[in-house]
């Protein structure tokens, strides 16, 4: 991964776009993308970045509720615009950590 802060920011694009996608393709399409960086993310602070098990645990709640919000993961009975936030809330969790971990390197 080149650039661990344009994935991030590529993946709050998506949860953005999880508001207004109208079709199973358009969802299934953000998913993927999502699962994707995800996982290119995974392997980068799993390899580059000291294995940093927050950010690991972060990446493990992002993944959940955007796929929650776009219908392709459980939603345990709380709206897409719950998953929504709280996938929010795990990216910028995410981006802090690796500001920190990777400025430490």
């Amino acid at each position: 991964m080149n650039d661990w802060a344009l994935a991030v920011r590529k993946l709050d694009e998506i949860v953005k776009q999880t508001a207004i996608a109208a079709t199973e393709g358009e969802r299934a399409g953000l998913y993927a993308g999502a699962r994707l960086l995800l996982s290119d993310l995974h392997g980068f602070v799993a390899n580059e970045a000291g294995g940093n098990t927050y950010a690991l645990e972060k990446i493990g709640s992002a993944k959940w509720h955007i796929g929650a919000a776009l219908g392709f993961d459980i939603d345990n009975g709380h709206p897409a615009e719950q998953h929504r936030a709280w996938a929010y809330g795990a990216l910028q969790s995410l981006k802090s950590t690796l500001d920190k971990t990777v400025a430490d390197d």
